[in-house]
């Protein structure tokens, strides 16, 4: 008899056992999720991912275990009901009448969060996070949605980037590297935040700050980026230090305020 779902790894089930889910059936797994998943368009979508789940195109597979995932770690994990979002809306874009609305894929907590899983890191992994962003930022920004935040009359939401494998073939350092090229303040406007999942542990999030127009590292975690300073040559005195470990303070300071009081909320 197989086990009941969800499985965790700790007594406050707070982390999911993923090698225990992957080992469960899909069926399965997309019946434990249906109760924690709403709107008008739950079984079109739950039958995309049965579907594509077992599809001979690699990609296709790789999206629809991506997106069950997903739905497992919000519902399971961050313990937060998931809307299902309309695939095929044949709406044209109120900004543009020649093009029809994009249509991104859930909204939590009233955020819109478009999930781009990456796999296949064969071709290099830089353009596939380029690739990603911009097309996560085109999604919601043509989605005619309304969100808590807009930007110059564009709503705004999240991506959440999911890293597969437990080996990758680059380090962390250069993943946000990476991101910090791309979303930037003057480009891809109509997302507010970039997070990173890899085997669905936070591995980088970046939270846009509307009024001051830029971008800052909300994760990891303020200790570890203390390290590097600590450890990095080109600062030649403590007091350069301390001064910068203090700037980075009080930009997290600033950040959490944003979050708790303007809706920016962390996935």
């Amino acid at each position: 008899m197989a086990e009941k779902l969800p499985i965790y790894l700790d007594n406050e089930e707070t982390k999911l056992d993923w090698e225990a889910h992957r080992a469960i059936p899909i069926e399965e797994r997309i019946d434990a999720i249906r109760p924690f998943v709403t709107g008008d368009h739950i079984e079109e979508k739950l039958q995309k991912i049965e579907k594509d789940a077992f599809s001979k195109d690699q990609n296709d597979r790789t999206g629809a275990i991506g997106e069950l995932e997903f739905l497992e770690r919000k519902a399971f994990q961050e313990k937060v009901k998931i809307l299902i979002l309309e695939d095929n809306r044949d709406i044209l874009w109120s900004h543009n009448p020649e093009d029809k609305v994009k249509n991104p894929d859930f909204q939590v907590q009233k955020e819109i969060i478009e999930l781009k899983t990456l796999g296949d890191f064969s071709k290099g992994f830089n353009d596939q996070v380029k690739r990603a962003i911009k097309h996560a930022n085109k999604q919601i920004k043509m989605s005619d949605y309304k969100t808590p935040s807009s930007f110059d009359g564009y709503p705004q939401g999240q991506v959440e980037i999911q890293l597969v494998g437990k080996e990758l073939p680059f380090q962390y350092k250069d993943l946000f590297k990476q991101i910090e090229k791309e979303f930037t303040p003057g480009q891809f406007r109509s997302l507010k935040q970039v997070s990173v999942f890899h085997e669905h542990q936070l591995v980088a999030q970046y939270v846009r700050d509307n009024e001051r127009n830029r971008i800052i590292q909300t994760f990891p975690p303020e200790k570890e980026r203390e390290q590097a300073i600590e450890k990095s040559p080109s600062l030649n005195s403590p007091k350069e230090k301390q001064s910068l470990l203090q700037e980075i303070s009080e930009e997290r300071k600033t950040i959490i305020d944003s979050i708790h009081w303007k809706g920016l909320e962390r996935s």
